[in-house]
């Protein structure tokens, strides 16, 4: 009870004025002993645009920048099918998947959380994956 008044609070304070102010959030969630950091966004479910989740260890700033430009794009788009997203984001040096927010967790707690309040589903997002140092990519040989 006492973690649901606290995110209820936060939702409040933060993540409701910048999704009425932007048409999303960006929260970001720091790397600690127990598992990575990672960055996702609160707020696309609304236009019916999946939620969208980029794994640390860039720099938190960074990451929203990132999310922020694309989901700006996404919106821009407006009605978009996941075909137009996937081209959208050909263009740009990452890679994406859709991945099961439900399985993550703590993973999506507050997204889930502001989806939930506002009725909207939630179970999926697109996860934004980053090339290394050398423009390599998870899976490629030679990923550092």
């Amino acid at each position: 009870m006492h973690l649901r008044v606290h995110v209820s609070e936060y939702v409040d304070d933060t993540v409701e004025p910048q999704v009425t102010k932007s048409g999303w959030a960006v929260q970001v969630m720091a790397t600690n002993k127990d598992r990575p950091g990672y960055a996702y966004t609160i707020g696309l479910s609304a236009k019916r645009l999946p939620e969208l989740l980029l794994a640390l260890p860039i720099e938190p700033d960074l990451a929203i920048k990132i999310l922020s430009a694309i989901a700006n794009t996404f919106v821009q788009m407006g009605d978009a099918t996941a075909g137009d997203l996937h081209r959208v984001v050909e263009r740009l040096p990452i890679r994406v998947r859709f991945v099961d927010m439900t399985a993550f967790g703590e993973f999506g707690q507050i997204a889930r959380f502001w989806a939930d309040r506002h009725g909207h589903r939630l179970d999926r997002a697109m996860q934004v994956i980053m090339p290394d140092a050398e423009g390599k990519f998870p899976g490629d040989p030679l990923y550092d």
